[in-house]
């Protein structure tokens, strides 16, 4: 049996909505992969530690760290790994040090172009 022309038109409506729910719940993925940082984060923003921000005028809202690297989340939603193989172990001391202070962390990422561009690409 032959479907009808109102059913083969229904049939395409609805495989065009679901189409657009898959691509809905891409573009989700794609939002919440900006908020909680880039895939090469090694964990994930629940493990952040707030940063205390003493002055109120910085641009960090968390940050975590581990031996050879820094992960900070900016409140414009963007997170981003710093590894001493990029932006060398003294800078990745000082960042791990301001980060721990509370304050200055925001500043000295942007007056070091070093570590400024060294963030982790991937």
């Amino acid at each position: 049996m032959q479907p009808t022309a109102a059913a083969s038109g229904s049939r395409t409506v609805v495989g065009f909505r679901l189409s657009l729910f898959h691509i809905h719940v891409s573009l989700q993925r794609l939002w919440l992969t900006s908020i909680v940082g880039h895939r090469s984060t090694p964990q994930t923003i629940h493990t952040m530690k707030p940063y205390r921000d003493t002055d109120g005028d910085s641009g960090v809202l968390a940050y975590e760290y581990g031996d050879d690297w820094i992960s900070v989340q900016f409140k414009h939603g963007g997170t981003y790994t710093y590894r001493s193989a990029r932006i060398g172990a003294s800078h990745l001391a000082t960042m791990k040090r301001l980060a721990d202070a509370g304050d200055g962390l925001n500043a000295y990422i942007n007056t070091n172009p070093d570590v400024k561009k060294g963030y982790d690409p991937r």
